[in-house]
């Protein structure tokens, strides 16, 4: 785990976080309520994507956007179909997009 760069989320009514970055130093530390991500929960839109983003954004350093789609992913406990899935136009994953929407 050393130097790894992970983060959670759990889904409730809302969202509740617990987020950690490099070397394992906590962001955000989450409540009490986990729970796993329903398997009917669509990928998150650009709003849902916003606070993760600004979250791991918070440690001040430079993350590409690939990096932190990763880690959005993890947060929302993405499927790995739900990772590779596509735009219609076929340039970009879906979570990639609505996490460079977020950004903006």
């Amino acid at each position: 785990m050393g130097g790894e760069n992970r983060i959670w989320c759990f889904a409730t009514s809302g969202i509740d976080y617990r987020l950690t970055s490099v070397g394992g130093r906590e962001i955000v530390k989450s409540t009490e309520r986990e729970s796993p991500r329903c398997s009917f929960m669509p990928i998150p839109d650009y709003q849902d994507c916003m606070l993760p983003l600004l979250q791991v954004l918070a440690d001040g350093e430079s993350h590409s956007l690939g990096m932190v789609a990763r880690m959005i992913a993890d947060c929302f406990r993405l499927t790995n179909e739900e990772r590779q899935q596509l735009l219609p136009s076929e340039s970009q994953t879906v979570i990639s997009n609505r996490v460079a929407w977020a950004k903006t």
